[in-house]
């Protein structure tokens, strides 16, 4: 019974054991990438002294120990400053693609009973092959294509560790719209290929676009990374992008011209110019030889250039409508050219360069006289200093006050200003409404001077000095408002008034 007792006593001690923890150990790098042939250094430690370093390598048949010291054998060496720094490590020289995968190092740690273990990834490079580019054929059972129609293509880039990207480019442009998901599958030697598909409905400006399928890859040498199909996609005469280019010809007179089209068409289009109702073809001119249509050009990738020369220019034949037609399997297309109205000949633009300039003369003459008539009006002509015009109009004031000047002859001036010149009257010059306000006799004077001198119009100019009683005279400022009003004066009546009986 007691040792039962004994038995079990120590299988509850071994149960509460508590089991050692794992030494802790720093690897360095963890991961890396390398080319095949060349050299890495891998290091593991500890915060201990060790005893021994080993490491298995992946295409290595046993395991390697190293020592400090210890010669290198087949590329492989100790690295590190000693088993007493607690480091063991490896340096592997002429890196072969075999040697690919993990590499494990494991240290006998003094005064423990464990032994120290570490992990690291080496991926030895290994270039895929070159990008797969296929397309499938259009609906014509070729490469040719229509404008509309859907292209598809795959890509496929093998055997690349680790695996490539792919990137998809039309033109010099990316292409990131009707990618499908990536296809990945790995073999047994870790290499790794990759597929993607591509579906995009064509555009008549794709015609002539480079299709890409790019490969990156670490180990890929730079221009062998990229497979090609060039796009030719056909479609109908389009409408211009820029307007005809028109330039003068010397063809020995001096008045000729060219007119340069540039068209999109796919295939070549056949071109025809209709010149004031006469049909000129490419390569030919019209009967009268004045108009002349050059070859077309190909100017690349379905633009065409077409040239009309006109051999002699006149003002009918600027005047002219013009058009080109262009016409290939796919379509026809009209379109409209002028030789510009301001394309003028020469005598033409000599004529417009002199009515431009008479016009301008007459404008700048009659702002000359509106300003001459506003000085005139205003005073502001006859001197420079404004002071001795405001001094003699209110000396003419002080004198109309006094009764001087109005008694005498006043000369009446024959120049007449434009209605727009001249200022309302506060009083009307209608002499059947002209009425003079006198309510009080006492206090207000009315002064009506008549002229001395016949006069030919039968107008009496008279002041009306509103004031209360006579005061002295005041020199008025410029600015005082005294009221004038234009009186008509009949002589005949008054005559007829002057003989009739008292």
């Amino acid at each position: 019974m007691a040792g039962c007792s004994a038995v079990l006593a120590a299988v509850m001690l071994a149960s509460l054991t508590v089991p050692a923890s794992p030494i802790t150990t720093d690897v360095d790098p963890k991961n890396a990438l390398v080319l095949p042939g060349n050299n890495i250094t891998i290091l593991c430690r500890v915060g201990k002294p060790i005893y021994f370093c080993r490491f298995e390598i992946p295409g290595e048949t046993n395991a390697v120990t190293l020592m400090p010291g210890k010669p290198a054998k087949g590329g492989i060496s100790y690295y590190g400053n000693g088993f007493e720094s607690g480091q063991c490590g490896l340096r592997l020289e002429n890196i072969r693609s075999k040697q690919n995968g993990h590499l494990n190092c494991t240290m006998g740690v003094t005064d423990e009973t464990e032994e120290a273990k570490g992990t690291m990834t080496l991926i030895v490079a290994q270039s895929p092959q070159l990008p797969e580019l296929r397309v499938a054929v259009g609906r014509k059972g070729s490469y040719v294509f229509m404008e509309g129609e859907s292209l598809r293509a795959t890509c496929k880039i093998a055997k690349g560790r680790p695996v490539a990207r792919m990137t998809w480019y039309l033109g010099d442009g990316p292409l990131r719209e009707g990618l499908s998901r990536t296809l990945l599958e790995k073999d047994k030697e870790g290499l790794e290929t990759i597929t993607q598909n591509v579906t995009r409905t064509l555009l008549w400006s794709d015609n002539g676009k480079q299709l890409q399928c790019v490969a990156n890859h670490y180990a890929l040498t730079p221009g062998s990374e990229k497979s090609n199909f060039q796009l030719n996609v056909e479609y109908a005469p389009k409408p211009i992008q820029h307007d005809a280019a028109v330039e003068e010809a010397d063809n020995g007179k001096g008045n000729g011209r060219i007119v340069t089209l540039e068209i999109n068409a796919n295939p070549k289009p056949t071109i025809r110019w209709m010149a004031k109702g006469k049909m000129v073809r490419e390569g030919t001119s019209d009967s009268n030889k004045i108009f002349e249509v050059d070859k077309t050009i190909n100017n690349g990738t379905g633009k065409w250039i077409t040239r009309l020369n006109v051999h002699s220019v006149d003002e009918d034949i600027l005047k002219a409508e013009y058009q080109v037609i262009a016409e290939n399997p796919h379509g026809k297309q009209t379109y409209d050219v002028s030789l510009t109205p301001s394309f003028l000949t020469p005598d033409l633009e000599m004529s417009s360069g002199i009515l431009i300039g008479g016009v301008v003369a007459v404008v700048v003459l009659l702002v000359i006289l509106i300003l001459l008539c506003y000085a005139w009006r205003t005073k502001k002509w006859c001197c420079a200093d404004p002071a001795p015009c405001r001094n003699e109009k209110e000396s003419s004031d002080t004198e109309s006050a006094d009764g001087g000047p109005l008694n005498g002859p006043k000369k009446k001036s024959s120049f007449k200003l434009p209605p727009f010149f001249k200022k309302k009257d506060k009083v009307s010059a209608d002499p059947e409404s002209l009425t003079v306000p006198s309510p009080d006799k006492k206090n207000v004077i009315n002064q009506v001077t008549k002229s001395a001198t016949p006069n030919p119009d039968g107008i009496v100019y008279a002041e009306l000095d509103l004031q209360a009683g006579r005061r002295a005279v005041v020199v008025r400022p410029e600015d005082d408002k005294t009221e004038y009003a234009e009186i008509m004066h009949n002589a005949k009546q008054d005559e007829e008034n002057d003989h009739a009986p008292q």
